[in-house]
């Protein structure tokens, strides 16, 4: 491009003294090595990626909304035993795992029952034995805990307006996963600060002495197990 634009001017400057002065092709910049091509301006390095988490931050709980009509009758009279047993399901599907005392309250919010008397639970039970027996949920023995066969939690739940659960109404698997993702977001908590800690986290500023018992035998589990590990007051990821 330089050399056509000096022709360009030393033609133009011929025509304006014909004959006169000599002209001349203003000099080119040449490289030693022509094919070398023209240097750039270095770029800056890119940006070092970031590790992928390991455990995930927790999502807000999800209600159950039923796509059908329910009446407090499917509660109050034993008639209408599979019915109740199907919304269970549905419920124990999406809410699980949930504590027996959450999910008698969900049911009558559901259903528009005020107070559950000891007809309204000998439904409800019925209606769970039903379920299990479908293989549609799943109950240890002894445990409060609902859920459904085959589906596990990848995240803990935070609370939602008008739902704030105790710890005591929160599984260990999910207590758990709330402990991990802790201990890897702060890369390392000190012991005797976590489970006040994981309690904020499902809401709670306030930690009963029995709750704080609870989220502690979940971690001695995790080191135990060995998804933890202990350094001196410290607690890491293994």
């Amino acid at each position: 491009e330089a050399a056509i634009k000096g022709m360009i001017q030393s033609i133009e400057q011929a025509e304006k003294f014909p004959g006169r002065y000599p002209v001349y092709t203003p000099p080119v910049e040449h490289r030693a090595n022509p094919a070398e091509p023209v240097p750039r301006r270095a770029r800056s390095a890119d940006p070092p990626q970031q590790a992928a988490r390991k455990y995930q931050p927790g999502v807000p709980y999800r209600l159950y909304r039923s796509t059908r009509l329910l009446s407090r009758e499917h509660l109050l009279d034993p008639m209408y035993l599979s019915t109740l047993a199907s919304t269970v399901a549905e419920l124990v599907s999406i809410e699980g795992p949930i504590h027996h005392d959450l999910l008698i309250e969900r049911l009558k919010e559901l259903h528009g029952v005020q107070r559950a008397g000891s007809n309204v639970q000998a439904n409800i039970e019925s209606a769970l034995r039903s379920a299990a027996q479908d293989g549609l949920v799943t109950h240890e023995h002894r445990s409060p805990f609902y859920r459904r066969k085959g589906k596990s939690l990848r995240s803990f739940r935070l609370p939602i307006d008008g739902l704030r659960r105790p710890i005591e109404q929160v599984a260990a698997d999910e207590i758990a996963l709330a402990v991990l993702y802790l201990v890897e977001d702060q890369f390392g908590v000190a012991e005797d600060q976590l489970p006040a800690a994981v309690a904020r986290l499902f809401g709670i500023e306030r930690l009963p002495s029995e709750s704080a018992d609870l989220i502690r035998a979940v971690t001695d589990d995790l080191v135990q197990k060995g998804a933890l590990r202990r350094s001196g007051s410290q607690l890491h990821l293994a």
